[in-house]
Protein backbone atom coordinates (compact mmCIF):
# COMPACT_ATOMS: atom_id res chain seq x y z
CA UNK A 1 0.00 0.00 0.00
CA UNK A 2 1.38 2.96 -1.03
CA UNK A 3 2.35 6.04 2.11
CA UNK A 4 2.95 9.49 1.17
CA UNK A 5 1.83 10.79 4.35
CA UNK A 6 4.11 13.49 6.64
CA UNK A 7 6.09 12.12 9.10
CA UNK A 8 4.83 13.46 12.44
CA UNK A 9 8.05 14.34 13.46
CA UNK A 10 9.37 16.20 10.62
CA UNK A 11 9.93 19.83 10.34
CA UNK A 12 10.24 22.38 8.26
CA UNK A 13 11.87 22.60 5.26
CA UNK A 14 9.41 18.74 5.05
CA UNK A 15 10.11 14.96 3.56
CA UNK A 16 7.56 13.16 2.43
CA UNK A 17 8.36 9.33 3.10
CA UNK A 18 7.85 7.52 -0.17
CA UNK A 19 7.39 4.06 0.83
CA UNK A 20 5.54 3.39 -2.62
CA UNK A 21 4.46 5.25 -5.39
CA UNK A 22 2.06 8.32 -4.74
CA UNK A 23 -1.37 7.27 -5.04
CA UNK A 24 -2.58 10.13 -7.56
CA UNK A 25 -0.60 12.50 -9.95
CA UNK A 26 -1.11 15.52 -7.50
CA UNK A 27 0.62 13.30 -4.87
CA UNK A 28 3.32 12.67 -7.71
CA UNK A 29 3.64 16.40 -8.17
CA UNK A 30 4.24 17.57 -4.44
CA UNK A 31 6.56 14.24 -3.96
CA UNK A 32 8.72 15.61 -6.98
CA UNK A 33 9.32 18.27 -4.69
CA UNK A 34 9.74 17.07 -1.47
CA UNK A 35 6.03 17.28 -0.53
CA UNK A 36 6.75 21.29 -0.53
CA UNK A 37 4.36 22.93 -3.37
CA UNK A 38 6.29 26.11 -2.50
CA UNK A 39 9.55 25.04 -3.98
CA UNK A 40 7.34 25.27 -7.37
CA UNK A 41 8.69 29.21 -6.57
CA UNK A 42 12.61 28.49 -6.92
CA UNK A 43 12.18 27.11 -10.36
CA UNK A 44 10.28 30.19 -11.38
CA UNK A 45 12.80 32.06 -13.37
CA UNK A 46 13.75 28.90 -15.55
CA UNK A 47 9.77 28.32 -16.34
CA UNK A 48 8.82 32.11 -17.41
CA UNK A 49 11.67 31.74 -19.90
CA UNK A 50 10.30 28.96 -21.72
CA UNK A 51 7.11 29.98 -22.42
CA UNK A 52 3.30 29.03 -21.48
CA UNK A 53 3.20 26.67 -24.12
CA UNK A 54 6.02 24.43 -22.37
CA UNK A 55 4.63 24.00 -19.28
CA UNK A 56 3.91 20.22 -18.08
CA UNK A 57 0.93 18.66 -16.59
CA UNK A 58 2.93 19.03 -13.06
CA UNK A 59 4.09 23.02 -13.47
CA UNK A 60 0.65 23.76 -14.32
CA UNK A 61 -0.76 22.01 -11.18
CA UNK A 62 2.33 23.33 -8.71
CA UNK A 63 1.32 26.91 -9.95
CA UNK A 64 -1.33 26.60 -7.83
CA UNK A 65 0.21 26.50 -4.83
CA UNK A 66 1.29 29.98 -5.36
CA UNK A 67 -2.11 31.28 -6.55
CA UNK A 68 -0.96 31.13 -10.24
CA UNK A 69 -3.73 29.45 -12.54
CA UNK A 70 -3.38 28.12 -16.17
CA UNK A 71 -6.88 28.53 -17.75
CA UNK A 72 -7.54 26.17 -20.57
CA UNK A 73 -10.48 28.50 -21.69
CA UNK A 74 -7.93 31.30 -21.74
CA UNK A 75 -4.59 29.32 -23.78
CA UNK A 76 -1.56 32.02 -22.79
CA UNK A 77 -3.29 33.81 -20.06
CA UNK A 78 -3.66 32.78 -16.11
CA UNK A 79 -5.53 33.91 -13.32
CA UNK A 80 -4.51 34.79 -9.91
CA UNK A 81 -6.59 34.69 -6.50
CA UNK A 82 -5.40 37.12 -4.01
CA UNK A 83 -5.70 35.94 0.04
CA UNK A 84 -7.97 38.63 1.60
CA UNK A 85 -8.53 36.99 5.25
CA UNK A 86 -11.97 37.34 6.57
CA UNK A 87 -12.24 39.22 2.95
CA UNK A 88 -10.89 42.72 4.19
CA UNK A 89 -9.62 45.02 1.97
CA UNK A 90 -8.38 48.79 1.93
CA UNK A 91 -8.66 51.57 -0.43
CA UNK A 92 -5.49 51.07 -1.61
CA UNK A 93 -5.34 47.24 -2.42
CA UNK A 94 -8.20 48.30 -4.56
CA UNK A 95 -6.09 50.67 -6.25
CA UNK A 96 -2.95 48.41 -6.98
CA UNK A 97 -5.50 45.74 -8.07
CA UNK A 98 -7.35 48.08 -10.61
CA UNK A 99 -4.06 49.46 -12.23
CA UNK A 100 -2.85 45.21 -12.25
CA UNK A 101 -6.06 44.23 -13.92
CA UNK A 102 -6.04 47.83 -16.11
CA UNK A 103 -2.54 47.21 -17.21
CA UNK A 104 -1.44 43.67 -17.24
CA UNK A 105 -4.64 41.86 -17.25
CA UNK A 106 -7.79 41.54 -19.17
CA UNK A 107 -9.80 44.57 -17.46
CA UNK A 108 -11.64 41.84 -15.85
CA UNK A 109 -11.91 41.10 -11.67
CA UNK A 110 -13.90 38.54 -9.96
CA UNK A 111 -15.07 38.74 -6.30
CA UNK A 112 -14.90 34.91 -5.41
CA UNK A 113 -17.19 32.36 -2.78
CA UNK A 114 -14.33 32.64 -0.33
CA UNK A 115 -14.22 36.13 0.09
CA UNK A 116 -11.44 37.31 -2.18
CA UNK A 117 -10.37 38.78 -5.68
CA UNK A 118 -8.87 37.38 -8.27
CA UNK A 119 -6.79 38.67 -11.86
CA UNK A 120 -7.59 37.47 -15.24
CA UNK A 121 -6.01 37.36 -18.50
CA UNK A 122 -2.32 38.27 -17.61
CA UNK A 123 0.74 36.44 -18.83
CA UNK A 124 3.29 34.40 -16.92
CA UNK A 125 6.07 36.41 -16.93
CA UNK A 126 3.86 39.51 -15.63
CA UNK A 127 3.93 37.61 -12.91
CA UNK A 128 7.06 38.99 -10.37
CA UNK A 129 5.55 42.47 -11.63
CA UNK A 130 2.26 41.58 -10.30
CA UNK A 131 3.76 40.15 -6.62
CA UNK A 132 6.05 43.16 -6.59
CA UNK A 133 2.84 45.59 -7.06
CA UNK A 134 0.36 43.17 -3.95
CA UNK A 135 4.04 43.16 -1.51
CA UNK A 136 3.79 47.07 -1.67
CA UNK A 137 -0.01 46.95 -0.32
CA UNK A 138 0.42 44.19 1.90
CA UNK A 139 -1.50 41.44 -0.07
CA UNK A 140 -0.17 38.40 -1.62
CA UNK A 141 -1.43 35.27 -3.23
CA UNK A 142 -0.02 32.48 -1.83
CA UNK A 143 -0.99 28.81 -0.70
CA UNK A 144 -4.71 29.98 -2.12
CA UNK A 145 -4.90 27.04 -4.31
CA UNK A 146 -4.26 23.03 -4.81
CA UNK A 147 -3.75 21.45 -1.39
CA UNK A 148 -3.91 23.91 1.46
CA UNK A 149 -5.86 25.93 3.49
CA UNK A 150 -7.86 28.24 1.15
CA UNK A 151 -8.56 32.11 1.95
CA UNK A 152 -9.90 32.47 5.84
CA UNK A 153 -13.99 33.25 5.51
CA UNK A 154 -15.50 35.15 8.23
CA UNK A 155 -18.62 37.55 8.91
CA UNK A 156 -18.58 40.39 6.26
CA UNK A 157 -19.79 43.02 9.17
CA UNK A 158 -17.21 41.70 12.25
CA UNK A 159 -16.66 44.15 14.54
CA UNK A 160 -19.17 46.55 13.46
CA UNK A 161 -22.42 43.99 13.56
CA UNK A 162 -24.29 45.17 16.90
CA UNK A 163 -25.75 41.72 17.03
CA UNK A 164 -22.23 39.53 16.83
CA UNK A 165 -21.56 37.49 20.16
CA UNK A 166 -17.83 38.60 19.29
CA UNK A 167 -15.51 39.77 16.85
CA UNK A 168 -13.73 36.74 15.34
CA UNK A 169 -12.01 38.99 12.78
CA UNK A 170 -8.82 38.72 14.88
CA UNK A 171 -9.23 35.18 15.34
CA UNK A 172 -9.07 34.92 11.54
CA UNK A 173 -6.28 37.14 10.91
CA UNK A 174 -3.98 35.35 13.48
CA UNK A 175 -4.58 32.26 11.83
CA UNK A 176 -3.69 33.94 8.43
CA UNK A 177 -0.21 34.86 9.46
CA UNK A 178 0.22 31.16 11.26
CA UNK A 179 -0.79 28.84 8.04
CA UNK A 180 0.42 31.27 5.39
CA UNK A 181 2.44 34.68 6.85
CA UNK A 182 4.36 36.90 4.61
CA UNK A 183 6.53 34.12 2.87
CA UNK A 184 4.08 31.00 3.11
CA UNK A 185 4.23 28.15 5.23
CA UNK A 186 5.94 25.21 4.32
CA UNK A 187 4.21 23.31 7.29
CA UNK A 188 0.94 23.46 5.62
CA UNK A 189 1.61 23.14 1.73
CA UNK A 190 0.98 19.45 1.78
CA UNK A 191 -2.37 18.19 2.86
CA UNK A 192 -4.11 15.58 1.19
CA UNK A 193 -6.88 18.29 -0.36
CA UNK A 194 -8.24 21.73 -0.15
CA UNK A 195 -8.97 22.96 3.31
CA UNK A 196 -12.01 25.62 3.79
CA UNK A 197 -12.14 27.03 7.45
CA UNK A 198 -14.77 29.69 8.86
CA UNK A 199 -14.86 31.60 12.29
CA UNK A 200 -17.87 33.91 12.70
CA UNK A 201 -18.98 35.52 15.75
CA UNK A 202 -21.84 36.32 13.68
CA UNK A 203 -25.23 34.71 15.03
CA UNK A 204 -26.92 35.40 11.08
CA UNK A 205 -25.80 32.78 9.15
CA UNK A 206 -23.85 34.38 7.14
CA UNK A 207 -20.72 32.12 6.27
CA UNK A 208 -22.70 28.52 5.70
CA UNK A 209 -20.62 27.22 8.32
CA UNK A 210 -22.08 23.63 7.95
CA UNK A 211 -20.19 23.31 4.31
CA UNK A 212 -16.60 24.06 5.49
CA UNK A 213 -13.78 21.57 6.81
CA UNK A 214 -13.98 23.46 10.22
CA UNK A 215 -15.83 26.34 11.74
CA UNK A 216 -15.88 27.80 14.64
CA UNK A 217 -19.44 29.49 15.27
CA UNK A 218 -20.62 31.72 17.96
CA UNK A 219 -21.30 29.87 21.39
CA UNK A 220 -22.16 30.83 25.22
CA UNK A 221 -20.90 28.42 28.39
CA UNK A 222 -20.99 29.23 31.54
CA UNK A 223 -20.80 32.87 31.31
CA UNK A 224 -18.35 33.03 28.81
CA UNK A 225 -18.54 33.70 25.22
CA UNK A 226 -16.49 31.71 22.02
CA UNK A 227 -16.97 29.04 19.61
CA UNK A 228 -18.44 25.52 19.45
CA UNK A 229 -16.40 24.00 16.82
CA UNK A 230 -17.91 22.03 13.70
CA UNK A 231 -15.82 19.92 11.63
CA UNK A 232 -15.59 17.79 8.11
CA UNK A 233 -18.02 19.89 6.50
CA UNK A 234 -17.77 19.72 2.37
CA UNK A 235 -19.71 20.44 -1.08
CA UNK A 236 -18.11 18.43 -3.23
CA UNK A 237 -16.05 15.15 -3.19
CA UNK A 238 -18.99 13.04 -3.22
CA UNK A 239 -21.92 15.45 -2.37
CA UNK A 240 -22.54 17.79 0.31
CA UNK A 241 -21.52 16.58 3.84
CA UNK A 242 -23.00 18.46 6.76
CA UNK A 243 -20.36 19.89 9.59
CA UNK A 244 -20.94 17.55 12.61
CA UNK A 245 -20.15 19.41 16.39
CA UNK A 246 -16.57 18.34 17.62
CA UNK A 247 -18.07 18.58 21.33
CA UNK A 248 -16.11 21.09 21.83
CA UNK A 249 -15.90 24.68 23.01
CA UNK A 250 -12.90 27.37 22.90
CA UNK A 251 -12.77 30.82 24.10
CA UNK A 252 -11.17 33.37 21.40
CA UNK A 253 -7.73 32.81 23.09
CA UNK A 254 -7.42 29.43 22.51
CA UNK A 255 -9.79 29.03 19.31
CA UNK A 256 -6.14 29.51 16.80
CA UNK A 257 -4.62 26.63 18.58
CA UNK A 258 -7.11 24.47 18.25
CA UNK A 259 -7.57 25.38 14.36
CA UNK A 260 -3.99 24.62 13.66
CA UNK A 261 -3.54 21.20 15.27
CA UNK A 262 -7.06 20.14 13.89
CA UNK A 263 -5.60 21.05 10.44
CA UNK A 264 -1.92 19.48 11.50
CA UNK A 265 -3.95 15.89 12.51
CA UNK A 266 -5.48 16.22 8.65
CA UNK A 267 -2.06 16.85 7.57
CA UNK A 268 -0.45 13.60 8.88
CA UNK A 269 -3.46 11.57 9.03
CA UNK A 270 -5.67 12.32 5.60
CA UNK A 271 -6.21 10.11 3.44
CA UNK A 272 -4.37 10.55 -0.09
CA UNK A 273 -5.49 7.97 -2.67
CA UNK A 274 -8.13 8.84 -4.68
CA UNK A 275 -9.03 12.75 -4.67
CA UNK A 276 -12.37 12.13 -4.68
CA UNK A 277 -11.58 10.85 -1.43
CA UNK A 278 -9.33 12.80 0.31
CA UNK A 279 -11.27 15.48 1.87
CA UNK A 280 -11.15 16.09 5.63
CA UNK A 281 -15.09 14.70 6.38
CA UNK A 282 -13.59 11.37 5.08
CA UNK A 283 -11.09 11.11 8.22
CA UNK A 284 -13.79 12.05 10.39
CA UNK A 285 -15.68 9.51 9.13
CA UNK A 286 -13.84 6.64 9.36
CA UNK A 287 -11.85 7.73 13.19
CA UNK A 288 -15.09 9.10 14.46
CA UNK A 289 -15.83 12.69 16.46
CA UNK A 290 -14.70 10.31 19.63
CA UNK A 291 -11.39 9.60 18.36
CA UNK A 292 -10.63 13.14 16.58
CA UNK A 293 -11.70 14.83 19.86
CA UNK A 294 -8.94 12.41 21.71
CA UNK A 295 -6.33 13.28 19.24
CA UNK A 296 -6.87 16.86 19.50
CA UNK A 297 -6.84 17.06 23.50
CA UNK A 298 -3.40 14.66 23.20
CA UNK A 299 -1.42 17.37 20.92
CA UNK A 300 -2.70 20.56 22.81
CA UNK A 301 -1.85 18.54 26.04
CA UNK A 302 -4.59 19.67 27.77
CA UNK A 303 -8.53 19.06 28.43
CA UNK A 304 -10.66 21.10 26.27
CA UNK A 305 -14.27 21.66 27.01
CA UNK A 306 -17.23 20.65 25.83
CA UNK A 307 -19.66 22.84 23.86
CA UNK A 308 -21.40 25.50 24.76
CA UNK A 309 -24.72 26.59 24.35
CA UNK A 310 -24.98 27.58 20.26
CA UNK A 311 -25.63 31.23 19.64
CA UNK A 312 -26.87 31.09 16.32
CA UNK A 313 -30.03 32.45 15.14
CA UNK A 314 -32.49 30.49 13.24
CA UNK A 315 -32.73 33.65 10.63
CA UNK A 316 -30.10 34.19 8.01
CA UNK A 317 -29.17 37.73 7.30
CA UNK A 318 -26.32 38.46 4.26
CA UNK A 319 -26.17 42.00 5.67
CA UNK A 320 -27.23 43.47 2.11
CA UNK A 321 -28.61 47.56 2.30
CA UNK A 322 -28.34 49.77 4.88
CA UNK A 323 -27.90 48.30 8.76
CA UNK A 324 -26.89 49.66 11.87
CA UNK A 325 -23.44 49.17 13.32
CA UNK A 326 -22.52 48.18 16.49
CA UNK A 327 -20.90 51.86 16.03
CA UNK A 328 -23.45 54.86 17.66
CA UNK A 329 -24.91 56.79 14.75
CA UNK A 330 -23.02 54.33 12.18
CA UNK A 331 -24.74 52.52 9.25
CA UNK A 332 -23.22 49.80 6.72
CA UNK A 333 -24.49 49.75 3.29
CA UNK A 334 -24.66 46.59 1.32
CA UNK A 335 -24.13 47.20 -2.58
CA UNK A 336 -24.82 44.44 -5.19
CA UNK A 337 -22.53 43.45 -8.33
CA UNK A 338 -24.02 41.11 -11.06
CA UNK A 339 -22.16 37.91 -11.06
CA UNK A 340 -19.07 39.03 -9.12
CA UNK A 341 -17.37 40.71 -11.54
CA UNK A 342 -16.05 44.16 -11.91
CA UNK A 343 -13.82 46.41 -13.69
CA UNK A 344 -10.83 48.73 -12.77
CA UNK A 345 -12.83 51.68 -12.76
CA UNK A 346 -15.47 50.34 -10.59
CA UNK A 347 -12.84 49.21 -8.19
CA UNK A 348 -10.70 52.58 -8.77
CA UNK A 349 -14.62 54.50 -7.58
CA UNK A 350 -14.99 51.91 -4.50
CA UNK A 351 -11.30 53.37 -3.45
CA UNK A 352 -12.18 56.36 -3.92
CA UNK A 353 -15.72 56.72 -2.20
CA UNK A 354 -13.78 54.44 0.75
CA UNK A 355 -11.05 57.18 0.97
CA UNK A 356 -13.49 59.99 1.24
CA UNK A 357 -15.52 58.47 3.61
CA UNK A 358 -12.71 57.26 5.58
CA UNK A 359 -11.01 60.88 5.68
CA UNK A 360 -14.75 62.25 6.95
CA UNK A 361 -14.50 60.10 9.59
CA UNK A 362 -18.50 58.76 9.30
CA UNK A 363 -18.20 55.73 7.55
CA UNK A 364 -15.41 53.60 4.99
CA UNK A 365 -15.40 51.00 2.97
CA UNK A 366 -14.85 46.95 3.78
CA UNK A 367 -15.50 44.46 0.39
CA UNK A 368 -16.52 41.22 1.86
CA UNK A 369 -18.25 38.22 0.65
CA UNK A 370 -19.72 35.26 1.72
CA UNK A 371 -18.68 31.90 1.53
CA UNK A 372 -21.26 30.68 -0.16
CA UNK A 373 -24.25 32.00 -2.57
CA UNK A 374 -27.94 31.79 -0.86
CA UNK A 375 -30.66 31.30 -2.70
CA UNK A 376 -33.35 33.95 -2.03
CA UNK A 377 -36.76 33.17 -0.98
CA UNK A 378 -38.11 36.51 -0.53
CA UNK A 379 -40.51 37.98 -3.02
CA UNK A 380 -38.55 40.98 -3.55
CA UNK A 381 -36.37 38.68 -5.66
CA UNK A 382 -38.88 36.53 -7.67
CA UNK A 383 -38.21 36.58 -10.91
CA UNK A 384 -41.14 36.82 -13.17
CA UNK A 385 -41.33 35.22 -16.59
CA UNK A 386 -42.94 38.16 -18.09
CA UNK A 387 -39.40 40.39 -17.88
CA UNK A 388 -35.93 40.06 -18.70
CA UNK A 389 -34.79 39.49 -14.78
CA UNK A 390 -33.14 36.30 -14.44
CA UNK A 391 -31.04 34.36 -11.33
CA UNK A 392 -27.41 35.55 -11.08
CA UNK A 393 -24.78 35.40 -8.63
CA UNK A 394 -24.73 39.30 -7.56
CA UNK A 395 -22.26 40.74 -4.84
CA UNK A 396 -22.44 43.20 -2.48
CA UNK A 397 -20.23 45.44 -1.05
CA UNK A 398 -20.60 46.48 2.83
CA UNK A 399 -19.50 50.50 3.52
CA UNK A 400 -19.13 50.24 6.91
CA UNK A 401 -17.29 52.46 9.26
CA UNK A 402 -14.37 49.75 10.41
CA UNK A 403 -10.70 50.17 8.79
CA UNK A 404 -11.40 51.83 6.27
CA UNK A 405 -11.67 49.46 3.38
CA UNK A 406 -13.91 46.57 1.77
CA UNK A 407 -15.19 43.57 2.49
CA UNK A 408 -17.37 41.14 0.14
CA UNK A 409 -20.01 39.08 0.40
CA UNK A 410 -22.23 37.00 -1.95
CA UNK A 411 -25.76 36.14 -3.13
CA UNK A 412 -27.91 35.01 -6.10
CA UNK A 413 -29.98 38.00 -6.68
CA UNK A 414 -32.98 37.94 -9.30
CA UNK A 415 -31.86 40.50 -11.39
CA UNK A 416 -31.32 40.90 -15.40
CA UNK A 417 -28.32 39.53 -17.65
CA UNK A 418 -24.94 39.97 -16.51
CA UNK A 419 -25.19 42.86 -19.52
CA UNK A 420 -28.32 44.01 -18.88
CA UNK A 421 -30.03 46.70 -15.78
CA UNK A 422 -32.32 44.68 -12.94
CA UNK A 423 -36.08 44.73 -13.70
CA UNK A 424 -37.97 46.67 -11.34
CA UNK A 425 -40.50 44.03 -11.22
CA UNK A 426 -37.99 42.11 -9.26
CA UNK A 427 -37.90 44.76 -6.32
CA UNK A 428 -41.34 45.04 -3.87
CA UNK A 429 -40.97 47.56 -1.43
CA UNK A 430 -39.82 46.61 2.27
CA UNK A 431 -43.24 46.05 3.91
CA UNK A 432 -43.73 43.20 1.42
CA UNK A 433 -40.34 41.81 2.90
CA UNK A 434 -41.56 40.67 6.29
CA UNK A 435 -42.44 37.66 5.94
CA UNK A 436 -39.02 36.21 5.35
CA UNK A 437 -36.40 37.19 7.89
CA UNK A 438 -36.36 39.79 10.87
CA UNK A 439 -38.12 43.59 10.51
CA UNK A 440 -35.91 46.46 10.14
CA UNK A 441 -36.05 50.14 10.15
CA UNK A 442 -32.65 49.66 8.39
CA UNK A 443 -33.86 46.91 6.19
CA UNK A 444 -34.33 48.78 2.82
CA UNK A 445 -32.77 46.69 0.65
CA UNK A 446 -32.89 42.72 1.55
CA UNK A 447 -32.54 39.87 3.78
CA UNK A 448 -32.85 36.79 2.16
CA UNK A 449 -33.51 33.43 3.71
CA UNK A 450 -30.79 30.57 3.84
CA UNK A 451 -32.97 28.99 0.77
CA UNK A 452 -34.53 29.56 -2.66
CA UNK A 453 -37.49 27.92 -3.16
CA UNK A 454 -39.72 27.49 -5.85
CA UNK A 455 -41.43 31.09 -6.43
CA UNK A 456 -45.39 30.71 -7.83
CA UNK A 457 -44.45 31.98 -10.73
CA UNK A 458 -40.93 31.30 -12.36
CA UNK A 459 -37.24 30.19 -11.46
CA UNK A 460 -34.68 27.93 -10.28
CA UNK A 461 -35.60 25.20 -7.95
CA UNK A 462 -32.64 25.14 -5.43
CA UNK A 463 -32.11 24.36 -2.11
CA UNK A 464 -28.93 25.38 0.42
CA UNK A 465 -29.01 21.18 1.09
CA UNK A 466 -29.81 19.98 -2.20
CA UNK A 467 -32.06 17.24 -2.42
CA UNK A 468 -30.89 15.33 -5.77
CA UNK A 469 -33.26 12.67 -5.37
CA UNK A 470 -36.43 14.79 -5.48
CA UNK A 471 -34.78 17.34 -7.92
CA UNK A 472 -34.18 14.49 -10.48
CA UNK A 473 -37.57 13.65 -9.87
CA UNK A 474 -39.34 16.72 -10.69
CA UNK A 475 -37.20 17.19 -13.66
CA UNK A 476 -34.88 20.37 -12.22
CA UNK A 477 -31.31 20.51 -11.35
CA UNK A 478 -29.55 23.34 -9.80
CA UNK A 479 -25.80 22.69 -8.26
CA UNK A 480 -24.39 24.53 -5.09
CA UNK A 481 -20.81 24.87 -7.07
CA UNK A 482 -21.62 26.56 -9.76
CA UNK A 483 -24.55 28.56 -11.25
CA UNK A 484 -27.46 26.45 -13.10
CA UNK A 485 -26.39 25.53 -16.41
CA UNK A 486 -30.32 26.17 -17.23
CA UNK A 487 -33.82 27.35 -15.84
CA UNK A 488 -36.05 25.30 -14.49
CA UNK A 489 -39.06 27.53 -14.70
CA UNK A 490 -41.82 26.44 -12.07
CA UNK A 491 -44.84 27.83 -14.26
CA UNK A 492 -43.96 25.52 -17.21
CA UNK A 493 -44.75 27.92 -19.78
CA UNK A 494 -41.73 28.39 -21.60
CA UNK A 495 -41.12 31.68 -22.25
CA UNK A 496 -38.18 31.49 -20.30
CA UNK A 497 -35.79 29.01 -21.58
CA UNK A 498 -32.76 30.03 -23.33
CA UNK A 499 -32.38 33.28 -22.01
CA UNK A 500 -31.07 31.77 -18.21
CA UNK A 501 -27.92 32.85 -16.92
CA UNK A 502 -25.66 30.23 -17.59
Amino acid sequence: MEDARISSGAHAPFTVIQNAPPANAVERYKASLGGDGLRILELLPQIIPRGTESLTPAEKELLKCLGVFYRRPTPGKFMMRIRMPNGFARAEQLRAIAELSRRLGNGAVDITTRQQIELRGFSLDSVPEIWDKLRGVELRSLQTGLDNVRNINGCPLAGANPHELLDASPVVQDLDRIIVGEQGNREFTNLPRKFNITVTGCPDNCTHAESQDIALVPARKAGRIGFNVLVGGKMGSGGFTVASPLNVFVEAFQAVPVVVELVKIYRDHGPREARSKCRFAFLVEEWGLSRLRAELIERLDHELAFQGRDMRSSAHADHLGVTRQSQEGLRAVGLCVPTGRVNPEQLDELARLAAILWQRGDSSYHHTKRHHPPYSRRRRWRPACRTPARAVLATPFALSAQHGGLRRHGLLQSCAHRNEKPSRRAFRSPRQNTRFGRKSSDDSLVRMSGRMWKPSSCGYWLSRIQDQTRGKARGRRGHLRRRPDWSSCGCRRGDCGNRAVR
